[in-house]
């Protein structure tokens, strides 16, 4: 045997995660990208801007991506009989899976695995449940930025799923810089319904 000893099998597997695209040296440790990024999609611009932010990053770190939309269930007023006024959740299901899909081709398209889900519930929680199930690394979320009585009003699913992931959440405001503007990549690939 020579001078230069091989490297043992686990001093190899603690070396591993370096190889990964994109992983961070710090000091001594060696820290690997995110493994599988979650993207939560309403279908609003913004939305639409997380994903295109997204995508790149899964390539960078040969990550997958697990896109989420979620169906809150419809509440009905007390002096209303069940009356069917709008389509029925697993219409809206259907759809919102056949969007997903759409969104996922073209990343798939450049190699990324791409996982669709619709859950059904609060959006924060539905997120958190997907993030904590699927074994989410990151979850990237934009935030429509509201402030004051409208965000009083309508509550912050993005400060929700901050307070509540399971793992770090990579948070994207809107910009008002004209040439960063959202959805122009998923505009592409977004059909009528």
């Amino acid at each position: 045997m020579s001078s230069i000893s091989k490297k043992s099998e686990t001093e190899q597997q603690r070396a591993a995660p370096a190889k990964r695209a994109g992983a961070v040296k710090a000091g001594s440790e060696t820290f690997p990208g995110p493994g599988k990024l979650l993207v939560p999609l309403d279908f609003s611009e913004m939305s639409f801007h997380a994903l295109e932010y997204a995508g790149p990053l899964a390539l960078h770190f040969k990550a997958s991506l697990c896109l989420v939309h979620t169906v809150e269930t419809a509440a009905f007023m007390n002096d209303l009989d069940n009356v069917s006024l709008m389509i029925s959740e697993q219409e809206i299901a259907g759809k919102a899976m056949a969007k997903l899909r759409r969104l996922a081709r073209p990343w798939q398209a450049r190699g990324l695995a791409v996982e669709c889900q619709v859950a059904k519930g609060r959006a924060y929680q539905a997120i958190c449940e997907a993030a904590e199930k699927t074994g989410a690394d990151l979850i990237v979320i934009s935030t429509h930025g509201y402030t004051g009585f409208k965000k009083a009003l309508l509550g912050s699913t993005t400060e929700r799923v901050v307070q509540q992931a399971p793992c770090p959440v990579l948070v994207l405001r809107q910009s008002t810089n004209p040439a960063t503007q959202p959805g122009s990549a998923a505009r592409q690939t977004e059909t009528p319904s």
